[in-house]
């Protein structure tokens, strides 16, 4: 075989001839190491941009970089916000993309008007905290001070000054829900200026309500627009014919029972029957 043809008709690796001119097989040849290039680049490139995506972001976590400097609470209509920025002083310094919902939330937890919160972060140094308000619906005295309720089971303390609608005394708890249903019920009969205080019974849902002119009247929470209608029927009637007596138990249907003890006591000191008593 003449030199040129070996030139023209090269050998492959596994003894075949190729059928293609010197040309063709140089441009393959270089078609190949090019898409070996690219790929080698590409996979570099890969490589590179990971590592240095993972350095980059460890290092953003770092302490060091996105520290907390300026804390803002926004959403308060009853409270003050000084009482929270003192709560949240110790987070000052921490990396802002490290900060978790539940390192805020531990600090707020001791404030029981807040319903919720929502934190939201703003590069390089800022957090703000969005806080959604209990709503209240009246205060209470209590041996404490002034107490907020919601109707809800939820109280908190009141603002300095704030007006009590009734009072709470012994066996009355200001977080006690069933104290606070009467308390709604009470104020939806507008009967704040008529009841002065709220004490338990020691019964299930009954209570001793205290009047403004020295009744006390033993009441369930169940239907006390009723039982205020049979109160106003027998008070001139027991002012009348016994005066001694300024107990009475409203929980009877169809009748009033006058006595001069508190709740449990079996000593009656006179019925009324029919629709006024």
């Amino acid at each position: 075989m003449k030199k040129r043809d070996m030139v023209l008709r090269p050998y492959s690796e596994g003894g075949t001839w190729f059928p293609t001119t010197p040309l063709g097989g140089l441009r393959k040849r270089k078609r190949i190491l090019r898409r070996l290039l690219r790929w080698s680049i590409l996979m570099a490139s890969l490589a590179g941009i990971t590592l240095f995506g993972h350095s980059g972001w460890n290092l953003l976590r770092s302490d060091g970089v996105f520290t907390i400097r300026n804390i803002i609470i926004v959403g308060l209509v009853h409270h003050p916000a000084a009482p929270l920025l003192s709560a949240l002083q110790d987070i000052r310094g921490r990396s802002l993309l490290k900060l978790a919902p539940s390192a805020i939330s531990g600090r707020l937890r001791v404030f029981p008007w807040i319903r919720g919160f929502v934190c939201t972060r703003h590069l390089p140094d800022t957090l703000i905290v969005t806080v959604e308000e209990r709503k209240g619906i009246a205060a209470v005295g209590t041996p404490g001070g002034a107490v907020e309720i919601d109707g809800r089971g939820g109280c908190w303390k009141a603002a300095p000054g704030t007006t009590c609608a009734f009072e709470l005394g012994s066996g009355a708890e200001a977080g006690n829900g069933d104290v606070q249903k009467l308390v709604v019920r009470l104020l939806a009969l507008g009967l704040s200026r008529r009841i002065k205080t709220i004490e338990g019974s020691g019964s299930e849902r009954t209570f001793v309500l205290l009047t403004r002119n020295g009744w006390r009247l033993i009441v369930r929470a169940g239907d006390l627009s009723g039982e205020f209608k049979k109160y106003r029927e027998a008070r001139k009637w027991a002012e009348t014919h016994n005066p001694p007596t300024r107990t009475m138990d409203l929980r009877w249907r169809g009748r009033v029972v006058f006595t001069s003890t508190v709740p449990g006591a079996v000593n009656v000191s006179s019925r009324m029957g029919g629709e006024n008593g």
